[in-house]
């Protein structure tokens, strides 16, 4: 609450089990053998004499009367309560948003600091990416309402707004209004341009999200500043497209900047399928053996070929029968295509040097899914193409 108020908690059997006389704003009343709490204005429990022992007890009336929250009779330990009405579901979480997070300590603790520094731009961020993180997201659009109407320069604000915005169904004026800030602040680092591509992708605009794509990587390049999220994202736009081999030079130059980009290493290998085994050469350069065919397996699931994906499954499970990607895949396999989960798994299969290359692996990397292994897992049970973006600041 904003403003001081009377805190009554009720046990189980409406016995009053502790009162908070006038509490202050942005305070917690906690009683552990209560069990619902009424709320009355400052100083109602002291003018009707209730005291901690009183039994309750609640009766419908009017609006007029209800203005009275609480009726009492002499000396007597048992108390009426007249209450409203029941409120619809709306009133009550438009209540509930007033309410929001008055018993969460990170919340309490942000609103202090903000209100004793409304001009701060990285508080108010925080304040309103937690009320988005605590599912309060009317509250947080609030508050980066006020940091644009504060900061009306920052590209920051602006995301957070656009984001917000999104996220409550107002994409396109939304999307449209960033835009029309970014082409006023051509200063911005390339992440917000890249930002707006995202959303555009998103709304389905993909020509509108190339170009904003584009104008992030030129815009990354003139600063000297090697990002490869930016190409990948780039090459997301393309492929959802169509244009596959522009596609992969976005993916390709995403590598050259940042050979260890998992992400960008997969979506390469997606536009690979018509050439499995460059695909495959792609994950065997940063998984071992089981692991590369494992992904390849899925991508072939993706695109509906399951023949192909459950040879691929046979053969990471010839370098490894113990794989949990290349289970999972068998039995999603199985699911898909409606043939048994099994396979004959038999090590003929798999070649001297293939065996060669996955004792190495194992000497130097370790074996695949142990604590000791320091390389990272990239088997995924499905693999689609994927986006980056740097967290904002």
């Amino acid at each position: 609450m904003k403003f001081a108020i009377d805190v009554v908690h009720i046990g189980k059997t409406k016995k009053v089990t502790k009162i908070s006389p006038a509490m202050k704003p942005w305070r917690i009343s906690i009683s552990f053998s209560g069990r619902s709490v009424l709320e009355l204005p400052a100083g109602t429990a002291e003018r009707t004499r209730t005291r901690k022992g009183d039994l309750l007890s609640f009766t419908k009336v009017s609006m007029l009367i209800a203005s009275s929250a609480l009726v009492w009779g002499g000396c007597s330990t048992h108390r009426t309560i007249a209450v409203q009405p029941p409120i619809s579901t709306f009133e009550r979480q438009i209540r509930n948003a007033v309410d929001a997070g008055d018993g969460d300590y990170q919340l309490a603790r942000l609103r202090e600091k903000v209100i004793s520094a409304p001009a701060d731009l990285t508080l108010r961020l925080d304040l309103g990416a937690a009320y988005e993180a605590k599912g309060y997201p009317e509250l947080a659009l609030d508050h980066y309402r006020l940091a644009v109407a504060q900061n009306p320069d920052s590209a920051e604000a602006q995301l957070r707004l656009v984001r917000a915005l999104v996220a409550v169904h107002l994409a396109a004026p939304a999307i449209a209004s960033y835009s029309s800030f970014l082409a006023d602040h051509s200063n911005a680092a390339p992440l917000y341009f890249s930002w707006l591509g995202i959303l555009q992708d998103e709304a389905g605009d993909w020509k509108a999200g190339e170009q904003s794509h584009r104008a992030a990587a030129s815009r990354a390049l003139a600063l000297v500043q090697d990002r490869d999220y930016l190409h990948n994202n780039l090459g997301y736009a393309l492929q959802a497209q169509g244009r596959t081999a522009e596609a992969q030079a976005e993916f390709r130059e995403a590598l050259r900047l940042n050979p260890l980009s998992e992400i960008a290493r997969d979506n390469l290998a997606s536009t690979l399928l018509s050439q499995p085994a460059e695909a495959l050469l792609n994950f065997e350069s940063v998984s071992d053996p089981a692991a590369a065919h494992s992904n390849l397996a899925a991508l072939m699931m993706e695109q509906g070929n399951y023949a192909a994906a459950r040879k691929e499954v046979e053969r990471s499970l010839d370098f490894n029968r113990a794989y949990p990607a290349a289970l999972r895949n068998l039995k999603l396999l199985s699911e898909l295509d409606g043939k048994p989960a099994m396979i004959a798994v038999s090590r003929e299969g798999v070649s001297s040097f293939g065996r060669f290359k996955l004792a190495v692996h194992r000497l130097f990397m370790g074996t695949p899914n142990t604590p000791q292994s320091p390389s990272p897992d990239l088997t995924k049970t499905v693999q689609t193409a994927s986006r980056f973006m740097e967290s904002p600041q």
